[in-house]
């Protein structure tokens, strides 16, 4: 086992690729900490269940990880965020002056004019 005796904090742990890691980390002989929104569901040691959006949350991870595993020996930031923004009505002369301009909205014709 690759990961005997060492110890892991993973977040965003809850996602598909997330749950692979702690339990690839935990095949190999892992003590893992899982960190998202709502672990519960996830095979892991321990469970830090917050939101990574908040900074107290964050501040702390470290140090509850430290608490509940003794040390960590790999910390694996898997964690993201999805937001959707509201693509403002641009001009087809600005869409076409910005060659970077890829909004999926703008593409999707809600912007032709």
């Amino acid at each position: 086992m690759r990961f005997s005796g060492k110890t892991a904090l993973v977040t965003g742990a809850a996602g598909g690729i997330g749950q692979a890691i702690v339990a690839g980390l935990r095949a190999e002989g892992a003590r893992v900490a899982a960190a998202d929104l709502d672990s519960s569901a996830i095979p892991a040691d321990v469970h830090l269940d917050g939101d990574l959006l908040n900074p107290k949350y964050c501040d702390g991870l470290i140090t509850a990880a430290v608490e509940e595993l003794g040390s960590i020996d790999i910390i694996l930031n898997n964690a993201g965020v999805i937001t959707k923004i509201v693509c403002f009505d641009l001009s087809i002369s600005h869409q076409a002056s910005n060659p970077n301009f890829t909004f999926e909205h703008c593409m999707s014709g809600k912007n032709s004019h």
